[in-house]
C-alpha cells in the first residue's frame, strides 16, 4: 500500500509492524510482554517505570483525520486524571522523517508522545489500524485491546474503561 493510500485509509489495515516483527496479539486480562516507549523528550517508559499507574496508550498518525479528531478527548482525559495515577501516551506511527509534523501536532497537547519507530512495542502486536487505544492497569495487565475495540475514543469511553481501575485497590 503506498503512503497516499495510507493517508486516505487510516482506519483500515496498516501493513507495518511496530518496531520490528510483531508478536502475538495481546490478550485482555493478561500481562503484556515487556515493552518500552522512548518519548519525544527522550524519556524511557516501561511497565516497571509505570508500575502503580494506569496507562492509556494510543496509536495515531499525523495524516489520520480520526486520530486528530480524538486528541482533544485524550487531552481532556489526561488533564482530568493525570493527578490520579493515569499516564496518557500517544505513539505516532509516522516515519522518523515526519518528526517535525508530529512535534507540531503535539504542541497543542500536554500528554506524552512518542514515535513507534523509536520504541519497542512488539507486545502490542501488529499495527492494524489507527487510531487504536489500549488501557493497561496498575499491575501491567491489559484491560482494553485497541485492535478489538477499534474506533475513535471519547472522554466518556475513556472514563468508562479507566475509572474502575482507579477505584480498584488491588492493582486493577
Amino acid at each position: 500500500m503506498s503512503r497516499p493510500d495510507l493517508r486516505t485509509r487510516c482506519g483500515l489495515l496498516l501493513l507495518l509492524s511496530v518496531a520490528g516483527s510483531a508478536a502475538a496479539d495481546p490478550e485482555v486480562g493478561r500481562s503484556l510482554e515487556p515493552w518500552r516507549v522512548v518519548t519525544l523528550a527522550q524519556r524511557g517508559l516501561s511497565p516497571e517505570s509505570l508500575r502503580g499507574r494506569v496507562l492509556v496508550l494510543n496509536f495515531w498518525a499525523t495524516w489520520c483525520a480520526p486520530c486528530r479528531q480524538e486528541m482533544p478527548a485524550l487531552e481532556a482525559f489526561h488533564r482530568k486524571y493525570a493527578g490520579q495515577g493515569v499516564e496518557v501516551v500517544a505513539v505516532s506511527v509516522d516515519d522518523r522523517a515526519d518528526l517535525p509534523a508530529v512535534r507540531r501536532v503535539m504542541e497543542a497537547y500536554s500528554f506524552t508522545a512518542a514515535l513507534a519507530v523509536d520504541s519497542d512495542l512488539r507486545s502490542f502486536g501488529r499495527v492494524r489500524q489507527v487510531p487504536a487505544t489500549f488501557v493497561i492497569d496498575r499491575a501491567g495487565v491489559l484491560r482494553r485491546d485497541g485492535w478489538r475495540e477499534a474506533g475513535i475514543v471519547d472522554l466518556e469511553g475513556l472514563e468508562k474503561a479507566v475509572r474502575p481501575l482507579l477505584d480498584a485497590r488491588s492493582g486493577g
